[in-house]
C-alpha cells in the first residue's frame, strides 16, 4: 500500500465517521477527561472528532495549526466511554477508532505525537520497550527469585510444550514500583502447580505504539511477538496488563488458533474454581475495586476480578465506587498519557482516589500496572497515604498465601 493511498484511506475513514455524528454530545457526559476539565482543556469526544474532520476538510493539517490539533488529539485517554455511549444512545459510530486514526494521520504528516511520546516510540523501536531501558535488563525482575529463593523459572521456548505462557509486559518488567506484580504471579503459579514459563526474548506487545498512532511500528512489534508466541505453542497466554490483554485478544490475528488468552484475573478465577488455589487468610479492611478501562470498557471483563476479590475478603467488606464496571472512571494513564500528563490540577487519578474515600474504602484494588502507578501517585499528591492504600490484586493474593506462596 502506497503512503498516499494510506493517507487518503485514513482521511476518508475519519470523515465518514464524523459525517454520521449527530453532534448530540451524549458522549460528553461520559468522557472522563471532559468532566475532569469541565471543558476548558478539551472539547469532548465528538468535539475532538470534528476538530480532526474539519482540519482535513479545510486542509489545515500543517505546521501552523499542528500544535493546537496535536494537543486536542492526544488529550484523549482512549477509555472507550464515548463509543459505548454512542452505541447505547445514538448512531453507534466508532468514535475512538476515528480519534486513533486521527493520531496516525498526524504522525504520517510529521505533526504528532507530543514530545514525551516521541521518546517512547524511539525506545520501542530501538530497545523493544517504552521505558528507554536496555533490552537485556528485561528479565532482571527474576533475579530476586533466582538469587534469594533459588527459584528457576522456565525461559521459553525451550523445546518443550507449556500450559501457561506468562506475558509480563514492559511495566512490570522494568518499573521497580510494580515488579512485585510479576513476582506475585510467579508465586501464584507455583502454588497452583501449573506448568508455566516466560519468554526469553519478550518485547512490548506494541500497544503504546498503536495508541500513539505509529501503525508501522505496531505491525513490526506485533509480528515479532506473534512469531515468538507461536514458537512456544502455549495452551494459554496470561497477561498482567489489561492493555496487553486487549492487544492479544483484539489486535493479534497472527496468533495460532486455539490459544486461550486471559487477563490474570480471569486465570485466577479459573484456578480458584478448579480448586488449584486456596486463600487461607481473609482481609479485614473495607475494599473497593477500580476497573481498568481496557478490561471493563474495551473487553467487558468486570465480573471475574470482583469474584476473585471477594474470595479475599471477609463478608460485607466489599464496596463499589460511584463509577464502576463499564461506567468506571479512567485513571488518566491510557492512550499514551502515562508518559505525558497534560492536567496540572483536578487529575483523573485524584478524582478516583476521592471516590474511593467517599465510600469508606481503606484499600483500592486494581489489576493494571499503569492504573496502580497513577493511583499511587494520586494518593501521595493528595497526602492521604494514611487513609487509603492502593494495591494490586495478585500481590494481595500472594501476601495472603504467606510463606506458602513460594
Amino acid at each position: 500500500m502506497s503512503e498516499d493511498f494510506y493517507l487518503e484511506q485514513t482521511k476518508e475513514m475519519i470523515l465518514s465517521v464524523a459525517s454520521r455524528c449527530r453532534k448530540c454530545n451524549y458522549c460528553y457526559g461520559v468522557c472522563p477527561l471532559y468532566q475532569s476539565t469541565r471543558g476548558f482543556q478539551v472539547q469532548g469526544p465528538s468535539g475532538i472528532l470534528q476538530a480532526m474532520a474539519y482540519a482535513i476538510k479545510w486542509d489545515l493539517i500543517d505546521g501552523k495549526n499542528g500544535n493546537d490539533l496535536r494537543e486536542i488529539m492526544y488529550s484523549c485517554t482512549t477509555c472507550n466511554s464515548c463509543t459505548l455511549r454512542c452505541k447505547a444512545s445514538c448512531t453507534g459510530i466508532p468514535v475512538l477508532d476515528a480519534i486513533e486514526k486521527g493520531r496516525a494521520l498526524l504522525i504520517e504528516e510529521m505533526i504528532g505525537p507530543v514530545t514525551e511520546q516521541k521518546k517512547v516510540l524511539e525506545s520501542l523501536a530501538l530497545k523493544g520497550n517504552s521505558y528507554d531501558m536496555p533490552s537485556q535488563k528485561r528479565l532482571d525482575w527474576l533475579k530476586d527469585l533466582q538469587e534469594e529463593r533459588g527459584i528457576r523459572v522456565r525461559l521459553l521456548p525451550d523445546g518443550q510444550p507449556v500450559d501457561v505462557l506468562l506475558y509480563v509486559g514492559c511495566t512490570a518488567a522494568y518499573n521497580e514500583d510494580v515488579k512485585d506484580i510479576a513476582r506475585a504471579m510467579i508465586a501464584i503459579l507455583r502454588a497452583s502447580g501449573m506448568d508455566y514459563g516466560v519468554l526469553k526474548e519478550e518485547k512490548c506487545c506494541g500497544s503504546p505504539a498503536r495508541r500513539i498512532g505509529e501503525e508501522g511500528l505496531f505491525e513490526e512489534m506485533s509480528d515479532y511477538m506473534a512469531e515468538r508466541v507461536n514458537a512456544v505453542k502455549p495452551r494459554r497466554i496470561v497477561t498482567l496488563s489489561p492493555h496487553c490483554y486487549n492487544t492479544f485478544v483484539n489486535e493479534y490475528p497472527e496468533l495460532s488458533a486455539g490459544v486461550k488468552i486471559q487477563h490474570y484475573t480471569q486465570f485466577l478465577e479459573d484456578l480458584i474454581g478448579e480448586g488449584r488455589l486456596e486463600i487461607p487468610e481473609k482481609l479485614g479492611q473495607t475494599v473497593t475495586y477500580h476497573d481498568p478501562c481496557y478490561l471493563s470498557k474495551k473487553n467487558s471483563v468486570t465480573r471475574e476480578p470482583r469474584e476473585v476479590l471477594k474470595c479475599l475478603l471477609e463478608e460485607d467488606h466489599f464496596v463499589e465506587m460511584a463509577h464502576n464496571g463499564s461506567d468506571s472512571l479512567c485513571c488518566g494513564g491510557g492512550g499514551g498519557r502515562i508518559f505525558w500528563d497534560p492536567e496540572e490540577t483536578n487529575r483523573l487519578s485524584e478524582t478516583r482516589i476521592r471516590e474511593a474515600m467517599a465510600v469508606g474504602a481503606d484499600m483500592l484494588v486494581t489489576v493494571c500496572p499503569w492504573c496502580r502507578i497513577e493511583l499511587e501517585d494520586a494518593v501521595k499528591t493528595l497526602d492521604v497515604e494514611d487513609k487509603v492504600q492502593v494495591m494490586d490484586m495478585a500481590v494481595l493474593i500472594s501476601e495472603a498465601m504467606g510463606a506458602d506462596a513460594f
